[in-house]
């Protein structure tokens, strides 16, 4: 399937951070200190912004605005149009979590140990929440509620407006992905090797899924099913329900991805360097193709290209089917 790479846009170091796209631009990281605004059909260097050290953080975008941390420890806001810096904000630590614009608040979390949150204006800071370790995790706006994870090993429910705690509950080892949510279950992965559902209101937890090895991808759900790569190699399929495993396809030696789904399709990148499509009903291989370096990143659905970036210093865009687009379009519609 060789044809299936679109193109390709080289940056000068890996691309571990995950793609967002909006309008007519994809905007990336990279550990090269930048990041980039490309065009999503031909991959494109539009313009590219320097930062002090790598970016892995996701962007967010909004009201002609992209936000993304660096680790270089600041926040920094730019003109969608042409990359021009708005304000930055420095915290004490790399910021490796991926913001989320929540009206005119910019919520995101710092290796520092704070959440924080910004105005979206100026970037002064509105309110912030110390906990007990560095926050990788990226937070999941919902029913008013800041959900994030810790390295503290605790999920956090924070007031949107204030940042006091709602609810804390302990997830059983350090959390660094992004909480995933269907109905009031929100679901987490850990590094302790465990998937866990937990009620919205109380933060009381409705099942655990052991994998037995570090989860890092963050879960995706799909109708009935929870979704996570393991750092085993392992694509696990949960019931949203409560917990107990559909299906496990061992695709890889390692994953760290986060799956991307659509209504019947899903999409991930493996450590190995493949990047698979996959039936969600039964993780049955649709198709794979290997890609150079390591596949840490995750993807994302640009128009009609996936984007997903790679360890060997290049974001590839990949060429979808009709069928595929369409799946993926209308999977995001009804979210």
């Amino acid at each position: 399937v060789g044809e299936r790479i679109a193109w390709t846009a080289a940056t000068g170091d890996e691309v571990r951070g995950t793609a967002a796209f909006e309008g007519e631009s994809v905007f990336i990281g990279s550990y090269d200190r930048h990041l980039y605004c490309l065009a999503p059909l031909d991959g494109t260097v539009r313009w590219r912004f320097e930062t002090g050290r790598g970016v892995v953080s996701r962007p967010a975008l909004g009201k002609g605005m992209v936000l993304v941390g660096s680790e270089d420890s600041a926040v920094y806001c730019l003109q969608v149009r042409d990359g021009n810096e708005r304000w930055q904000h420095r915290t004490s630590m790399p910021v490796r979590s991926s913001p989320v614009i929540h009206g005119d608040l910019v919520i995101v979390g710092s290796d520092d140990g704070v959440i924080y949150a910004f105005n979206l204006d100026n970037g002064e800071t509105v309110w912030r929440h110390r906990t007990w370790g560095p926050i990788r995790s990226s937070p999941l706006i919902a029913f008013g509620k800041v959900l994030i994870g810790g390295d503290d090993g605790y999920l956090y429910a924070l007031d949107t407006d204030t940042g006091d705690v709602i609810w804390r509950t302990q997830s059983g080892g350090a959390v660094q992905s992004e909480p995933a949510m269907s109905g009031s279950t929100i679901v987490t992965s850990s590094r302790s090797g465990s998937v866990a559902g937990f009620d919205c209101d109380s933060g009381s937890r409705i099942w655990t899924y052991q994998a037995g090895v570090p989860v890092i991808s963050s879960p995706r759900v799909s109708a009935d099913s929870v979704i996570v790569g393991v750092s085993d190699g392992a694509l696990v399929a949960l019931n949203l329900a409560d917990g107990q495993a559909k299906w496990i396809q061992r695709y890889a030696n390692q994953i760290t991805s986060t799956p991307l789904l659509g209504l019947t399709a899903g999409y991930i990148g493996t450590v190995d360097g493949s990047f698979l499509a996959f039936l969600i009903e039964s993780g049955d291989l649709i198709w794979k193709h290997e890609l150079g370096g390591r596949i840490v990143s995750s993807p994302c659905l640009a128009g009609t290209t996936l984007v997903i970036g790679s360890t060997d210093g290049h974001v590839y865009g990949l060429s979808l089917a009709d069928w595929e687009i369409q799946e993926l379009e209308a999977e995001k519609a009804s979210v």
